[in-house]
């Protein structure tokens, strides 16, 4: 497969082509320290797979102009410190693959060879260490609040929203946070997001004064399952 790399690193650009020269399983055909520099030549370049070290400077929006100037080309991204957000932001502008720096050379061939043939992969979980798959299931009760927290909801609103104290809601994020592996409200909301996609579990509407009201229809589904394979491709199902 024919790899296309966009780093200022010139470590990293050099390790990939020695690890790519010894397995006989890819081919380094540009080194770019610029992604403009990419998205001027990849048409006529016509790589495999397009691999850009992402940084803290990285645009987001910029990134998705790669896949919109070559469709048949796999955007995968590398980075030092993954997080929830950046692989939800991957995950809209149509990347293929999210992948942690630390991964050992073998495995990152290995998920690009995935990715070459139509995988989507999103490697978070390869950080949170662990040996075994963890199922993670929520009840009905708290399906209903990472809903709502996903709508941008506050304590005080859920609290209303579901009859019951904000002492209450505060207890429930407490042991959520934890079951889902989140650090806060946003990777929460964004969990609730990718694993509750076009799922209408809870629905408010504002009334004019700002008070969160029961949407007419709001019906909540059963409780949801994640699957977290550590040592595997994040893969969610739901049921």
């Amino acid at each position: 497969m024919r790899v296309a790399l966009v780093t200022d690193q010139p470590l990293l650009a050099e390790g990939l082509n020695a690890a790519f020269g010894k397995s006989g399983r890819a081919q380094l055909v540009a080194v770019y320290s610029k992604f403009y520099e990419l998205l001027n030549l990849i048409p006529a370049l016509a790589p495999d797979l397009a691999v850009v070290d992402v940084g803290p400077d990285t645009s987001f929006p910029s990134l998705s102009e790669v896949v919109a100037a070559a469709p048949a080309c796999k955007l995968v991204l590398l980075c030092r410190t993954p997080t929830t957000e950046m692989m939800y932001h991957a995950q809209e502008i149509g990347a293929a693959a999210l992948l942690p720096t630390s991964l050992p050379v073998e495995r990152v061939l290995s998920c690009l060879e995935q990715v070459r043939h139509g995988e989507v992969i999103f490697d978070y979980a390869l950080r949170r260490g662990g040996s075994s798959h963890k199922a993670i299931r929520l009840t009905k009760r708290e399906s209903q609040l990472v809903a709502l927290v996903s709508q941008g909801l506050k304590n005080k609103e859920i609290a209303g929203h579901l009859g019951i104290s904000e002492g209450t809601v505060k207890t429930y994020f407490s042991k959520l946070f934890q079951k889902v592996g989140a650090n806060d409200r946003l990777e929460l909301a964004l969990f609730g997001l990718k694993n509750s996609a076009g799922r209408p579990d809870v629905h408010v509407e504002k009334t004019a004064r700002g008070r969160s009201l029961p949407a007419p229809v709001a019906p909540v589904l059963g409780p949801n399952s994640l699957l977290l394979k550590p040592h595997g491709p994040l893969r969610a199902t739901q049921r």
